[in-house]
């Protein structure tokens, strides 16, 4: 069976901090939540490291132009951990709180939202 790759890409959508393992923690709890849950799954949910760029002082990236064809999850800093689906575009804002980037929580509310929010359908 072929693997079909499906990016996601992560990007903030406020000022954002510097996570250097974020992407590679996320990476490792998404493949394996997908290869638990459905194992037969012709699919693989690969992130996009957007994180960098979507930082950069004066950046050009529209993050709701990137939701219209492309699956993304935008970080904000807010004080609840919460999300936001939006119903027009392919993108999910996740709102984290410094106490879940303290306790390392931040890799395991990125991959829930994507399994449970995101990109289900696809993986079925």
């Amino acid at each position: 069976m072929e693997i079909s790759t499906i990016p996601i890409h992560l990007m903030f959508g406020d000022k954002g901090f510097a996570f250097p393992d974020l992407i590679p923690a996320t990476q490792l709890q998404l493949d394996y939540h997908i290869t638990q849950m459905y194992p037969s799954s012709p699919f693989r949910l690969q992130l996009v490291d957007n994180l960098k760029s979507s930082l950069q002082v004066g950046g050009t990236i529209n993050i709701n132009d990137w939701g219209k064809n492309n699956y993304v999850v935008e970080l904000v800093h807010g004080e609840e951990n919460e999300i936001f689906l939006d119903p027009n575009l392919m993108k999910v804002t996740l709102f984290y709180t410094l106490a879940s980037i303290h306790s390392n929580d931040l890799p395991f509310l990125v991959t829930q939202t994507i399994m449970d929010h995101l990109s289900i359908a696809e993986l079925t």
